[in-house]
């Protein structure tokens, strides 16, 4: 018995931070979103996104972008109403996308100014809901012509 809880205590410990607690709030959501970013956690923002669906070719263009400018300081997130615009389905060389999840608002990260030369100031990301848990958004193949 004494075996099995020594098991079992590892299995927890070894789990993500993300898979232990689940951002139930945007708030929650935004600040794993940080945690991940100062970690320089790329799995760890990936698991902050909403990918069912998502083709593995179109999963690694995602990690690109939301990877990106990882050295860049987050400044500030603020959380602000979804542009309409945003949300329709587009078609791109041939596919028709979707968005996986339905947008209830967008987060706005700024980076904080390192130097003149910075490569971005901002990025934003839409935020919907799935089952009590908060998640970025993204896109999905949802037909090929």
């Amino acid at each position: 018995m004494q075996k099995l809880f020594y098991v079992i205590a590892i299995l927890v410990m070894a789990m993500p931070a993300a898979a232990q607690a689940a951002p139930k709030t945007q708030e929650e959501l935004a600040a794993s979103y940080r945690q991940f970013r100062e970690q320089n956690n790329c799995d760890g923002i990936l698991s902050l996104v909403y990918t069912e669906g998502v083709s593995a070719e179109h999963l690694a263009l995602v990690k690109t972008q939301m990877c990106d400018f990882m050295s860049l300081p987050v400044a500030s997130i603020e959380f602000q109403p979804v542009d309409p615009a945003s949300t329709q389905p587009f078609s791109y060389n041939g596919k028709t996308y979707a968005l996986t999840l339905t947008p209830i608002n967008s987060m706005k990260v700024s980076f904080a100014k390192t130097n003149e030369k910075a490569q971005a100031n901002s990025m934003t990301a839409l935020i919907g809901q799935k089952d009590g848990v908060f998640y970025i958004v993204t896109s999905k193949v949802v037909s090929e012509q």
